[in-house]
């Protein structure tokens, strides 16, 4: 009696143990990865790319392309078929592995940008450096200035256009750097009135009419000087009168106003 009861309660415990067992044991199948594709091109970021178009399912977790890392990624050489490993775990600890072949592309289609006006002022002092001028990013944002090749001479003592020859990758573009004069402003004259009648022969003192007289380089006693009023309205007779003025600094630039006056 005592040995049968012994023997079932071996018997319970041998099949308990044996659904525990498989319970345990039944997910033994790895996740399986996909990509689309054959060969990928990486060219800007290299772990945003390669992840592009992979996916990995499991028989019991469903996907799981969010488990997905890298677990080896040898990517040394430009233009070179490198290879990538893709590792996927499921929740009962299978992994899959996936290989995969990339190229790393150099060719990222650089473009020269101009980031200051191509104008030297002459005899400014300034010398003519090319990575003062232009600059060299891919289209992944990449700066490659440092790869650029500048050829040309630039006399920035001489008034003049001078060809500047820029290489990158075996291309090359040309542009003009302007030697040119300096900037000179011409003088600044404004009056307190467009318009002012007057009695018949009554004296006019044009100059209290100026009410701004202004230059950058030259003051107000010198450009006072160089005012010249044309056109003065005779008082005499009745009528209406345009009094043109004008004014020029040393550097010969001329600005000018008008006044009506008017003749009661």
């Amino acid at each position: 009696m005592i040995k049968s009861k012994f023997a079932v309660i071996l018997t319970i415990i041998l099949c308990v143990g044996a659904i525990a067992f498989i319970k345990f044991t039944s997910d033994n199948q790895a996740p399986v990865i996909n990509y689309s594709g054959d060969v990928l091109n990486v060219t800007c970021s290299v772990e945003q790319e390669v992840m592009r178009g992979v996916s990995a399912s499991d028989n019991e977790d469903g996907d799981i392309s969010d488990k997905i890392f890298i677990e080896n990624a040898s990517i040394n050489f430009l233009n070179q078929t490198n290879i990538i490993t893709y590792v996927a775990i499921d929740a009962a600890g299978n992994v899959g592995k996936l290989t995969r072949e990339i190229i790393m592309s150099s060719d990222l289609n650089k473009v020269i940008e101009i980031i200051k006006p191509l104008d030297i002022t002459v005899n400014s002092m300034e010398e003519f450096i090319g990575t003062d001028y232009f600059r060299v990013v891919d289209k992944c944002g990449n700066d490659s200035t440092q790869l650029m090749l500048v050829s040309g001479e630039v006399d920035t003592n001489v008034i003049g256009e001078y060809p500047v020859t820029i290489k990158i990758d075996g291309k090359e573009e040309i542009y003009v750097i302007n030697v040119v004069e300096k900037f000179i402003a011409p003088p600044t004259i404004s009056l307190k009135e467009d318009k002012i009648e007057v009695e018949l022969n009554e004296n006019i003192d044009y100059m209290s009419y100026i009410d701004t007289l202004l230059d950058e380089v030259d003051d107000l006693k010198t450009l006072s000087k160089r005012v010249v009023i044309t056109g003065q309205a005779d008082t005499t007779i009745s009528g209406s009168y345009v009094v043109e003025y004008s004014v020029s600094n040393t550097s010969s630039k001329i600005a000018t106003a008008s006044l009506e006056v008017i003749v009661k």
